[in-house]
């Protein structure tokens, strides 16, 4: 690789494990200078010590910090994971006063092969939309790698970083984390959540057979989100998981078709940490639909989804492989598929209303436009907790980062990674 001249980016707090370590390593091998900033023991974990800076400090201390690191490097971009933490809600401030771009990392718009990747932020705050009408879809012929079952090892490293994160709380000053979780009782909620998977699993199988093959278009699926997701929080319009069963059952009992059901499913990541049962059941009783109401712990969710009527959330991503199952949308909060023809207009009680009788199809050539843009411009195909990922995913963000200008120097990173696969493509992806 040709050497890149000394320039700056700051990488923030990013996603679990070490790919955030790996990412700084092959930048720093292209010529850059990176710095990596920890706010915790949990951050110190899982990045290098060269050019490390550890702050401890309240978000006001942040930013007259961050301030002085700018003036100090001249940084070209800070790259993070997940725009609405505390700590990159500052970041995002401060780069936009003083003309720094901004990359953030999430969880993959199309899971399970992809993670997202894209300038600004991410879900309402994605700049995506304003590229879709000038849009036209390539002619890819491959398709994403597949990534394989990674939540044993995600689980393995956030045991680690939680104890890390907890033992390490006196030293870290002012520090507000995204999440407020005691790491005891987390470890207490997700035994409860497995044994919810384990107990429900026979008797949800056998329904989730029932249902889509004798109600197939006949039901309705409700996607609860994790209760403290900051996309949920920042994006979801005010609306909580509890308001969101309470409105649904309560329009789809005065509204819905009489021959109709209405399935709430959990989060999968949330099942053990709230019980939203005793609510379901006292609402649905008081409405007189017990019989026709169903709350589901576990479930496929693409096989509900392709016999389902319709699907209601707040702003859940799973919005998109209900389309690519062309079942439609409603959604109440801020979402970057809120778009005519994908999405049913409306977003208050009185609009779900009209959409138990009348859900508006899907534009299904216009979905498969956006999962292509989605997948160009926004996604990476790779996991975060499987490091046979991580020289692939690497090299893909070298590479938007020299096609946006943000980087230069690296003569050809796709094929300096030796990456095993030379694309990121949406031709054959399929929602799972």
């Amino acid at each position: 690789m040709k050497p890149a001249s000394q320039k700056q980016i700051f990488l923030l707090q990013g996603p679990l494990g070490s790919f955030f370590a790996h990412l700084s390593r092959r930048l720093r091998e292209g010529g850059y200078s990176v710095l990596d900033v920890c706010f915790n023991l949990g951050d110190r974990l899982y990045r290098p010590a060269k050019e490390r800076h550890c702050f401890a400090g309240s978000k006001d201390s942040w930013r007259a910090e961050l301030i002085r690191l700018c003036a100090l490097h001249h940084p070209q971009c800070f790259i993070m994971f997940g725009d609405r933490r505390p700590v990159h809600e500052v970041a995002c401030e401060v780069a936009k006063s003083l003309g720094i771009r901004v990359y953030s990392f999430e969880e993959g718009y199309l899971r399970p092969d992809f993670v997202t990747f894209e300038p600004e932020g991410n879900n309402a705050r994605s700049e995506i939309i304003k590229s879709l009408p000038d849009f036209v879809e390539s002619d890819w012929s491959v398709g994403p790698r597949a990534v394989g079952k990674s939540f044993g090892r995600m689980a393995r490293k956030a045991v680690v970083y939680q104890w890390a994160l907890a033992l390490g709380a006196p030293f870290a000053g002012g520090y507000e984390h995204h999440r407020h979780r005691n790491v005891i009782l987390e470890a207490l909620l997700w035994t409860r959540a497995l044994w919810r998977k384990t107990v429900y699993s026979k008797s949800e199988t056998a329904f989730e057979t029932w249902l889509t093959q004798t109600c197939a278009k006949r039901f309705f699926v409700v996607a609860l989100q994790v209760h403290d997701d900051l996309q949920g929080l920042h994006h979801g319009a005010g609306w909580t998981q509890p308001q969101l069963i309470e409105t649904t059952i309560r329009s789809f009992a005065r509204h819905a078709p009489h021959d109709a059901r209405l399935v709430i499913r959990y989060h999968p990541m949330d099942r053990g940490h709230v019980s939203y049962g005793p609510q379901v059941r006292r609402l649905a009783q008081a409405a007189g639909v017990s019989s026709r109401v169903n709350l589901m712990y576990n479930g496929h969710g693409p096989k509900i989804l392709a016999s389902a009527a319709g699907f209601v959330s707040i702003n859940s991503t799973m919005a998109l492989s209900a389309m690519h199952h062309f079942c439609p949308v409603f959604a109440f909060g801020d979402c970057f598929y809120r778009i005519p023809g994908l999405a049913a207009p409306g977003r208050d009680e009185a609009a779900l209303d009209a959409f138990w009788s009348a859900p508006p199809p899907v534009d299904h050539q216009l979905f498969l436009r956006l999962r292509a843009l989605m997948a160009e411009k926004t996604q990476i195909n790779g996991n975060y907790y499987l490091p046979r990922f991580h020289p692939a995913m690497a090299a893909a963000v070298i590479g938007r980062l020299t096609r946006d200008g943000i980087v230069a120097g690296f003569a050809d990173p796709v094929a300096a990674a030796a990456l095993p696969l030379d694309a990121v493509v949406a031709g054959s992806w399929q929602a799972r």
